[in-house]
């Protein structure tokens, strides 16, 4: 912050409007993402792991909360 200090308003000014044209012209939207194109086969694929990681979650909750067997209460 110091260093622009000694940069005049209007340079200053100039400055900040030509980094706004910049991040106009990237798609910047705040959270370092740019505008995609998705398609249908992007948006399936997205679907399909989001319901495997489900099902795992699932099973993986089932699995370390279920009764009991005789062979784990050995081990």
């Amino acid at each position: 912050m110091d260093k622009n200090l000694g940069i005049a308003p209007e340079a200053r000014l100039r400055d900040l409007r030509q980094q706004h044209e910049q991040w106009q012209r990237a798609g910047y939207d705040g959270h370092n993402r740019h505008p995609l194109r998705t398609t249908m086969r992007r948006l399936r694929k997205r679907r399909d792991r989001r319901r495997a990681q489900r099902f795992l979650y699932t099973v993986a909750h089932q699995w370390s909360f279920g009764p009991m067997t005789q062979w784990q209460e050995v081990a």
